[in-house]
């Protein structure tokens, strides 16, 4: 079979590893190969035997991780960045907050293959990576962290429920990237940028529980880290005393389409790179940027607001 008839579908639990009935799913366009996948945890036996061969490993759980990348579009993932903020919009604003979601992820394999299918109730999106650079297209990427994996499945669990159709929004190229302000100056020329949000998650296994599965993932810190190439003019020259004396510098940006417009604001940040030097004649002089955000006098981390 070929990869070019998987479906990636999700929807969000009420409940903690129980997946709706009769409810709404939403695509998950996978850009460049992506899914979850179950892999077993098992340990050696170290029992002797006596023709001197090894015992079979011993099953003792499983860990369902998943990197999910797409090229970045309206609409279509709001859900899972409210998930990856602890959070939900609210008149078009999310911060990032403590409100934990979760997600039933099912793959759909039709080529080939009859009634074929994976579940993945209990997910978790750990990590969220956003990039863009000059002539290309903003692209997404999630990390998730699940509970357990079913694949003994001969029918969709979308049942009577419905899938919602992939969004007919474009994919947002780096043409429509406008508002940039790096500590309140707007007059840079930003060639690339990159940033991940973290939970830190960390799985949750208590004694007892069959196999030794996963109850949970619990997130941990909420960390922002990235970075960014900046042409070096007299705008983007403040920030080398900036970063020499670690002042504050706020990072804000928008993405859009030209009907839909995202709005991604770190409050705090500190930024670190080496002092612009001679590359040689043929190279521009460039400042390569790395930022870390820490909360504001309002605890806050990260804002996006969606307009």
């Amino acid at each position: 079979m070929t990869a070019r008839n998987v479906t990636t579908r999700f929807i969000k639990e009420t409940t903690l590893g129980t997946t709706p009935v009769a409810g709404v799913w939403d695509f998950f366009p996978i850009a460049g190969g992506g899914g979850l996948t179950a892999k077993p945890v098992t340990i050696e036996s170290n029992t002797k035997n006596a023709n001197r061969g090894k015992s079979a490993p011993l099953l003792v759980g499983r860990d369902i991780t998943g990197t999910l990348p797409a090229n970045f579009r309206a609409d279509q993932f709001d859900t899972l960045i409210e998930a990856v903020f602890l959070g939900a919009f609210s008149a078009g604003t999310l911060n990032n907050g403590s409100t934990e979601s979760s997600f039933t992820f099912e793959s759909d394999f039709t080529d080939d293959l009859t009634s074929k299918y994976i579940a993945y109730p209990g997910v978790r999106i750990d990590t969220m990576t956003f990039k863009w650079s000059n002539r290309g297209v903003a692209t997404i990427s999630f990390t998730v962290m699940g509970l357990t994996s079913d694949s003994d499945n001969s029918a969709s669990l979308v049942g009577a429920g419905s899938t919602t159709a992939l969004s007919t929004n474009r994919e947002m190229t780096v043409i429509d990237v406008s508002g940039i302000s790096i500590g309140g100056a707007t007059t840079y020329c930003l060639e690339s940028l990159e940033f991940t949000i973290s939970n830190n998650r960390d799985a949750k296994i208590c004694a007892g529980t069959a196999l030794g599965d996963v109850t949970d993932n619990l997130a941990g810190s909420f960390s922002v880290t990235g970075s960014m190439t900046v042409a070096t003019t007299d705008s983007s020259w403040d920030l080398i005393a900036k970063k020499d004396a670690q002042t504050s510098v706020p990072i804000t940006f928008d993405i859009g389409d030209g009907t839909t417009s995202y709005n991604f604001d770190f409050h705090e940040t500190s930024i670190e790179f080496a002092d612009p030097i001679d590359a040689g004649q043929d190279e521009s002089v460039i400042l390569d940027i790395t930022f870390s955000a820490y909360n504001n006098s309002s605890d806050l981390m990260a804002t996006c607001i969606k307009t």
